[in-house]
């Protein structure tokens, strides 16, 4: 194994006790009720700081390494742990502050394993899918897939949320025999939840249905594909082995004839996505830009 590759692979591994250790206390803060405590370190303060340190060794060295990256997720992840120990002081009661530690190594260890074969489970599962459509369809395919399912998961974003602050209360409520109340905060949840999750759910499925040809589309390259998926308008394609600049529209290639017409039309030069001939080929031709510059060349 590559020197710098054994380093970043140390380090990652380093920091997998330090992420546990955080997420420990995020439930033992959102044991105490106190959800907005709980959240705001892991969720909000560790991207924050993380990217504030990897902004700034960016900026002060004109790049990043892996083993930087680390390091600033390193950085970042230590202050999070004192926020995150403040913070459970903070809500935590009096009696719980006092109260002297009891060590219960075997009876916690007997209760959390199964519970880490159940996690290990669901990460094993949430990642199964990926690495069937890798192992089927190659990296592009793999790339639009990994991408659609990231912005699927906005449908159970309400779930997740209602989660977060309900899970206490419903351990509580059933702890106490509250069976009235209980089902009370499950129907409210519940509601909250799939209005939400609906609205979602249709602002996503709208731009397909009537925004884009899926017939057009998916007769393109994959990599032209992810590139409509992910570029905004306007995408301008060229490959290198041609002088050639296209506009890709509705589908199809625009060829601009001159670089007078393409600064005119207020296009910039690092908007241009360099693709291979071949992919660029595939694509059919449009209407040139201005429409009387002829017939389009090929790339």
């Amino acid at each position: 194994m590559e020197e710098g590759r054994r380093s970043t692979l140390v380090l990652g591994v380093w920091l997998v006790p330090l992420l546990g250790m955080g997420n420990l206390k995020l439930e033992l803060t959102r044991s105490t009720r106190e959800v907005g405590r709980a959240y705001f370190p892991m969720r909000i303060l560790l991207p924050a700081l993380a990217g504030g340190f990897g902004f700034l060794i960016q900026s002060l060295r004109g790049g990043m390494t892996a083993v930087e990256g680390l390091y600033a997720l390193a950085g970042a992840l230590a202050l999070t742990l004192l926020a995150q120990e403040v913070l459970l002081g903070q809500a935590l009661p009096r009696e719980g502050r006092q109260a002297p530690p009891e060590f219960r190594t075997r009876f916690w260890l007997s209760e959390s394993f199964p519970l880490l074969l159940i996690a290990g489970f669901v990460i094993l599962l949430n990642q199964t899918d990926i690495i069937m459509v890798g192992a089927l369809a190659g990296d592009e395919a793999v790339g639009l897939y990994a991408s659609a399912s990231v912005t699927a998961r906005w449908v159970s974003f309400m779930l997740l949320s209602a989660n977060a602050v309900a899970a206490p209360l419903i351990a509580g409520l059933h702890a106490e025999g509250e069976k009235a109340a209980l089902q009370a905060l499950v129907t409210r949840v519940a509601r909250w939840t799939f209005w939400p999750s609906l609205a979602l759910a249709v602002i996503l499925i709208l731009p397909w249905v009537f925004g884009i040809d899926q017939g057009t589309i998916e007769d393109l390259p994959l990599a032209v594909q992810r590139i409509i998926y992910e570029e905004p308008d306007p995408i301008l394609l060229k490959c290198s082995a041609s002088p050639h600049i296209y506009l890709l529209e509705q589908g199809e290639k625009r060829w601009i004839n001159n670089i007078e017409t393409f600064n005119e039309r207020g296009y910039v030069w690092r908007d241009v996505i360099f693709i291979t001939c071949d992919e660029l080929r595939s694509i059919p031709d449009g209407i040139p830009i201005p429409a009387d510059a002829g017939p389009p060349p090929q790339p």
